[in-house]
C-alpha cells in the first residue's frame, strides 16, 4: 500500500507478490545451503571416522577386500591396477622427487574417494599419509603408496 490509503493497487499487489516469490526462493536457496553444508560436515565427519578405524587396524582393509565383488577384488589385486597407481603416483609427484607429500596426496584421495571437495581437509590428507607411511617420514614414496 505505497500511497496509504488501505486499499493495494493492481501495480502494488504485483510488487507484493513478486516480494512473496522472492522470498520463497530465497528461502528454498538457504534451505539447499544448509543441507548441502550438512552433507559436507557429514561426509567430513565419516571421512576422518574411516581413517580413524583403518588407523587402528590396516587388516580391516584386507578383511573389508574380501567382501567386494570378486571383479571388483580381482581388479584391485592385479599387476594393472598397481601400474595404474604407480602412474598416479608419477603424475601427481609434480615436483618429482619420488614422494608424496600430504598436500599433493589431496587430489588423488579426493579422486579415489569421490569425495566433495569440501569434505576433504588437509588433516585428512595428512592422517591418511600417516596411515601407510611406513618409513614415519610424513611422505609416501611408491612403494608405500602401491602398497
Amino acid at each position: 500500500d505505497d500511497d496509504g490509503n488501505g486499499v493495494i493497487t493492481k501495480d502494488e499487489f504485483l510488487n507484493f507478490c513478486q516480494v512473496l516469490a522472492l522470498i520463497s526462493y530465497l528461502e528454498e536457496k538457504a534451505a539447499a545451503e544448509a543441507e548441502e553444508v550438512e552433507a559436507i560436515v557429514e561426509e567430513s565427519n565419516m571421512l576422518s571416522d574411516l581413517i580413524e578405524e583403518i588407523r587402528l587396524d590396516k587388516s580391516l582393509i584386507q578383511s573389508n577386500m574380501s567382501q567386494m565383488p570378486e571383479a571388483i577384488r580381482t581388479e584391485l589385486l592385479s599387476a594393472e591396477f598397481a601400474a595404474q597407481c604407480l602412474d598416479k603416483f608419477h603424475a601427481t609427484d609434480t615436483d618429482r622427487n619420488g614422494r608424496l607429500t600430504p598436500e599433493e596426496l589431496f587430489p588423488v584421495i579426493e579422486d579415489l574417494l569421490s569425495a566433495n571437495p569440501w569434505s576433504l581437509t588437509l588433516e585428512h590428507c595428512v592422517r591418511f599419509a600417516d596411515i601407510f607411511d611406513d618409513d614415519g617420514n610424513g611422505v609416501l614414496t611408491a612403494d608405500e603408496f602401491i602398497n
